[in-house]
């Protein structure tokens, strides 16, 4: 009862409000705080395929552009929700993109400023508000950067799943610097 519940109210959401092909009933893991490096017991069982176990998990779905739309309605328009859920929402997605306080961030603990599209923006006076995701055989982000003077502002949303791109960690930095460049010179 509980999986189909949270496979239909989750979508549902997201279908009603005109989102395309989205799943989003998977847990992200690791959770550090619950100390689960992978999916357990009930959570195991929603990533596998009922009538075929053997078949690869079932994953989270969604398109970048389902992705840059839902950053956008979190943290431009703010009508994900309601104003208030969504400026809450998009604080929890602000990133600090300081480099003293980025490189101070563990080597054991997830870093979603190196290797992703806020490193480059580092020496900016810049806002970030970015949701990243790495394995090694993916990296994701969408985030919206905010140039110093609030005018002008874009969405960037890239998921590559190849183990390539979860390799290779300048290639988002690197992304993301052209996309500034071009765009700065643009005003």
């Amino acid at each position: 009862i509980w999986l189909a519940k949270r496979k239909f109210y989750i979508n549902l959401f997201f279908q009603q409000a005109g989102y395309q092909s989205v799943n989003l009933t998977q847990k992200t893991y690791p959770i550090p705080y619950l100390d689960f490096q992978e999916p357990k017991g009930n959570e195991l069982q929603v990533r596998l395929e009922p009538n075929n176990p053997a078949k690869k998990p079932i994953r989270n779905q969604v398109s970048t552009m389902d992705a840059a739309r839902l950053m956008y309605e979190i943290c431009h328009s703010k009508q994900a929700l309601s104003v208030q859920l969504s400026t809450r929402m998009c604080g929890f997605l602000k990133k600090d993109i300081n480099p003293k306080s980025w490189k101070s961030i563990s080597k054991d603990d997830f870093n979603p400023i190196e290797t992703f599209f806020g490193e480059p923006l580092s020496y900016k006076n810049t806002e970030l508000f970015s949701k990243a995701g790495w394995t090694p055989s993916s990296r994701q982000e969408v985030a919206m950067v905010r140039m110093s003077d609030s005018r002008q502002e874009y969405i960037l949303a890239i998921f590559a799943d190849d183990p390539n791109y979860g390799k290779d960690k300048t290639i988002f930095p690197e992304i993301s610097k052209l996309v500034y460049q071009k765009l700065h010179r643009i005003r």
